[in-house]
């Protein structure tokens, strides 16, 4: 359900692809800026996971399947 009023699988019709003008930035720039924004979230997603993995560890001792992350 997408709002209150729509029932549970509503019809949604197709439209045209909306475009964002990047503008006159320095494309290699900008490229650099989008690289570095993915490796943090990179970064940020492996450190969730190994959080997760490290808790699941913690809980071997009542016969919890054990999963390795590198």
């Amino acid at each position: 359900m997408r709002w209150p009023s729509q029932e549970a699988d509503p019809f949604i019709t197709a439209r045209t692809p909306s475009f964002t003008d990047p503008g006159p930035s320095n494309l290699a720039q900008r490229l650099n800026r989008e690289s570095l924004a993915a490796h943090a979230q990179v970064r940020s997603v492996r450190s969730i996971l190994k959080e997760i993995a490290t808790e699941a560890l913690n809980h071997e001792d009542r016969g919890n399947v054990r999963t390795h992350l590198p």
